[in-house]
């Protein structure tokens, strides 16, 4: 995709001064004078269209998710939504406090800005933050001034950030994770959407209307509960359970970002958003390319975005303006207080020294906060205009009323330890934290948050299966400090914590100060627990263990754990990575590195006292062995004995059942249904997909480089070593009669072996027959292969074992013609041309077809053969897009498909002559 930010520069701003005279002149009829004669500045008509439009639009006030949702509902005291608005509208980056916790959010990075966003949405986003992205904390930093002055300095501060450049970050690969070229002009709108709907991101943003949740009917409430109304659950305190989540909102994407700046945002967000709003998905580069794809062409499907901005150079008389567009640009920078949220290339942000926060007058009228009318008359041009509404007025007001007192510091604290049914002040300091980095918009916590219900049926599992809301949704944090270690809960925030494979959602990902600082405040929490137990507190729902828990002798009673383990814990977990067949939960190696040994112990004892609505079974009922063998039938000495084998796994034989497991017979055996099995083999590599036929022909399709490996028929395969072996040693077929038949790259594009090869699953028929999906460059390929019976399709008719396979070929790029073949002569549609090999050997022959045997005509089908004996057949009209070519030292039968919904049928046939 050509890089066109600055080829129609010209054209682009005569176009906008064209709209811009429109507006201005319905302005002069509707606004009067003043509007006229700025409408009559020359060198201001783009910003000025941009007032114009605007002026009859409704402002929407900040976007604060822990405000919208909790505060909005009464959820939290107004005095302490006051002081989660002073950090989230960074409040304290100009007016100074004692408070170490209230930590201005950093506004975005400006370096390299010049790079990343588009000039044009620079200049309207300066001039009207709130109309050009609706919700957003930046304030109006020009709404107070005069409306000449005002374009004036949006477009020379535009100029000036304009001027940031720096080269963008280039993402290197690896031979385990090779990048594509250009991989950010490689994204797909559908992939794209999925994940967006997927990994997590609905739940701060809103979700695509049209797509379909992943688990239908999950905002059922429990059958009491649903014969109540939304008034009556407010009333029970329980109207959060049904109460839509607040939406963060994007504003325009292809308005703002190139494909290229917005796909390496989503891959790094802190590198320009130090304050961490945004999270660390983990994406891959394929992953980030799709899912820039998608958010540019959310709002308009037909729009082609931008793939990079390109540098451009001015010169003569508009060079000299531009700089000095430039130089006022920079004075209104420092004039305006900007670098007290922003860092630039000339630095990091300064933090500003205005009154002190607790010294502010909540009823001046010259506030921030108050509108531009209110302020003119004594507080000056210069003050930036938050865009509040009556509610967030009010409960910044209520806790500027009280800051610098000791009475709000505790008002503070207490609620927030209310609100999270903790204890002590760094309790409430965590809830802020989370409120601050909106924690709650995946994991509740003591009656505040969780996937809100309008999101919860996108979140999903691999593959769809159903392990309940537990096996769907991020986890509950209640009571986490008992829980978790705080090495471990370290990990969980630096990326390296995943244990739920089965989770479709990801937990964000956060750089090492960030998260040293959650650890420490962690580590107080859990004192502050522990320090609480001791003075004789307790927390309803947990059976506390018993004093000088564990023992020492019962946690080296490796036998007597391993039996508790292989009496019921085998059944869902896994266990360093082996389990019984279809086991999916969490693996329990290394579960004591994670976890407290005392959780651990009332967990086992009794799972529903910590999570509610769990699908952990209890082997205790009331706290008693159903085991009174052993250790004396003590429920506590036994769960001792689990801890200490699962301590000492790495060193233990693996539960017994497991062990039987293994040596038992896993012949995988194919009869009313096919059979898939992902798995790792000989010549379909590590990413094979083996399918198994009643019918006893089978094959096995290689996901990473879209061939048909080999097929074979009589058994099927052996699925010891894929679901038992932690090596995963190649599964070969246990039939006969295997034959080879992509034995290397499959498809060419042109002439070239293709290389922009992407698997997109699978999709099974009423029948469990397989369609393949998958794209090569600009095509899109449709994949079914199945087989045929002796005798069956005509063709050469020396051979009693086959499959058909019908391909779908469909181009995602209008360059191409119905027949690409037939354009030889073009040299781009020649390059994009889709060939497949079908037939590959040191020497290929002609087969002569046989006579359909009731009509006795021929039946029009082309045939050639290898010296291995594949018989590859195609009707006579696709013959005809085929030629016999030299590839790789041997020789190649190549077909040309075409764009065309229709299949395009190929036989492969072996076996006896």
């Amino acid at each position: 995709m050509p890089n066109f930010r600055w080829d129609f520069a010209s054209s682009w701003r005569r176009f906008v001064a064209t709209v811009a005279a429109v507006f201005a002149v319905f302005a002069v009829a509707s606004s009067g004078a003043e509007l006229a004669a700025v409408a009559d500045e020359p060198d201001v008509t783009v910003s000025g269209a941009v007032e114009v439009a605007a002026s009859g639009a409704e402002i929407s006030p900040p976007a604060i998710a822990g405000f919208d949702r909790f505060a909005r509902a009464g959820e939290l005291d107004a005095s302490v939504a006051g002081r989660l608005l002073v950090t989230e509208l960074s409040c304290t980056a100009c007016h100074t406090t004692q408070d170490q916790e209230l930590t201005p959010r950093s506004g975005p990075n400006l370096q390299g800005l010049g790079n990343r966003v588009a000039d044009d949405w620079a200049r309207r986003f300066l001039l009207d933050p709130a109309s050009v992205h609706p919700g957003t904390t930046m304030p109006d930093m020009v709404g107070r001034l005069e409306p000449a002055e005002r374009l004036e300095v949006a477009e020379t501060l535009a100029a000036y950030l304009g001027s940031f450049r720096q080269p963008l970050a280039d993402i290197q690969g690896s031979g385990a994770r090779p990048v594509p070229h250009r991989f950010w002009e490689l994204g797909d709108v559908d992939r794209g959407r999925t994940l967006f709907h997927r990994v997590g991101c609905v739940a701060c943003h809103a979700v695509d209307p049209d797509e379909p949740e992943a688990v239908a009917g999950s905002m059922g409430l429990d059958p009491q509960l649903a014969l109540l109304d939304p008034e009556e659950l407010e009333e029970l305190g329980l109207g959060g359970i049904t109460r839509p989540g607040p939406v963060q909102p994007m504003g325009r994407p292809a308005e703002k970002h190139s494909l290229r700046s917005l796909a390496l945002f989503l891959l790094n967000p802190e590198a320009t958003r130090p304050g961490l709003r945004m999270p660390n998905l983990k994406l891959s580069v394929v992953e980030a390319a799709d899912l820039a794809m998608y958010l540019m062409r959310r709002d308009d499907a037909s729009s082609i975005p931008v793939s990079d901005f390109s540098d451009f150079d001015v010169t003569g008389v508009e060079a000299a303006r531009h700089d000095e567009q430039i130089a006022a640009g920079k004075r209104h920078f420092t004039r305006l207080g900007c670098v007290s949220c922003h860092a630039t290339p000339e630095g990091a942000a300064v933090r500003g020294n205005a009154t002190p926060l607790d010294q502010l007058d909540p009823n001046s009228v010259s506030a921030c906060w108050r509108s531009a009318t209110e302020g003119e008359a004594s507080g000056g041009p210069h003050r930036p205009w938050y865009r509040l509404d009556d509610a967030q007025v009010a409960s910044l007001v209520e806790y500027l009323e009280g800051s610098g007192q000791a009475a709000a510091d505790e008002a503070n604290a207490g609620e927030l330890r209310a609100a999270d049914g903790q204890f002590g002040e760094a309790a409430g300091k965590l809830a802020e934290r989370m409120l601050r980095a909106n924690c709650y918009a995946c994991h509740s916590r003591d009656g505040l948050g969780g996937v809100a219900p309008d999101r919860s049926g996108h979140f999903a599992t691999v593959g769809s299966e159903d392990l309940g809301d537990e096996g769907r949704l991020p986890p509950p944090l209640a009571g986490v400090e008992g829980k978790l270690k705080a090495a471990w809960f370290g990990r969980v925030l630096s990326g390296n914590g995943d244990i739920r494979p089965y989770l479709l959602a990801r937990m964000p990902k956060y750089n090492a100060a960030e998260v040293k600082r959650w650890v420490e405040l962690f580590e107080q929490v859990q004192r502050e627990r522990e320090t609480s137990f001791a003075g004789g507190d307790d927390t309803p729902g947990l059976a506390n263990a018993a004093a000088g828990w564990p023992g020492r002798n019962d946690l080296k009673d490796f036998d007597a754990g391993r039996q508790m383990i292989d009496a019921g814990c085998v059944q869902c977990h896994r266990f360093r990575g082996e389990s019984l067949a279809g086991v999916t939960g969490i693996d329990l190696a290394g579960i004591t590195d994670r976890v407290r040994p005392e959780w651990f112990h009332d967990f086992v004892l009794h799972p529903a006292g910590l999570k509610p609505r769990t699908r952990m079974p209890t082997f205790f009922p009331d706290g008693i062995s159903q085991n009174r063998e052993l250790l004396g039938g003590d429920a506590g000495r036994q769960i001792a004995a689990m801890w200490g084998y699962l301590g000492d796994l790495k060193r233990q034989p693996l539960p017994d059942k497991i062990e039987q497991a293994r040596g038992e017979d896993f012949e995988l055996k194919p009869t009313d249904r096919p059979i898939l099995l992902r798995t790792f083999m000989r010549d379909a590599g590590p990413h094979a997909i083996a399918v198994g036929f009643p019918q006893g022909v089978h094959f096995a399709w290689d996901a990473e480089r879209l061939r048909l490996a080999n097929a074979w028929t009589g058994r099927f395969l052996d699925a010891q070593g894929t679901w038992f072996i932690r090596s995963a040693p190649p599964a070969d077929p246990l039939g006969e009669r295997l034959i080879q038949i992509d034995t290397a790259d499959a498809w060419l594009l042109g002439n070239d072996s293709a290389t922009e090869l992407r698997f997109g699953g699978y999709q099974l028929d009423r029948h469990g027959v397989p369609t393949f999906g998958y794209e090569i460059g600009p095509w899109r390929i449709e994949d079914r292969i199945e087989p045929i019976g002796a005798g069956e399709g005509g063709g050469a008719g020396v051979v009693d074992a086959g499959l058909r396979r019908r391909l779908s070929a469909r181009s995602t790029r209008s360059i191409l013609s119905v027949d690409n073949a037939a354009d030889e002569g073009d040299v781009e549609t020649e390059r994009k041309r889709l060939r497949l090999v079908v037939l590959r050997g040191e020497r290929l022959e002609n087969v002569v077809a046989d006579s359909d045997a009731s009509t006795g005509e021929s039946t029009g089908e082309v045939s050639m053969r290898n010296e291995a004996g594949l018989v590859v057949t195609l009707s006579r009209e696709l013959a005809r897009r085929t030629r016999v070519e030299p590839l790789d030292g041997g020789s190649a039968w190549v077909v040309s498909l075409v764009d065309d919904a229709a299949p395009q049928e190929v036989v492969y046939r072996w076996g006896r002559e």
